[in-house]
């Protein structure tokens, strides 16, 4: 049995490198992103220093 809040996760390792694949952590998804939330998102990965 799988505690609340688990998550399994898949990857891959090649030549080129290692990779998620994808995640389940059975949780239903809050929504769709509207354009306002892409905004916000964009903000908070500058701050943390990250490209776009």
């Amino acid at each position: 049995m799988w505690a609340k809040g688990a998550a399994v996760g898949n990857a891959a390792h090649t030549g080129n490198g290692r990779g998620i694949l994808g995640v389940v952590d059975g949780v239903k998804s809050n929504g769709i992103e509207t354009e306002s939330d892409v905004k916000a998102r964009k903000q908070m990965l500058r701050k943390f220093g990250y490209k776009l």
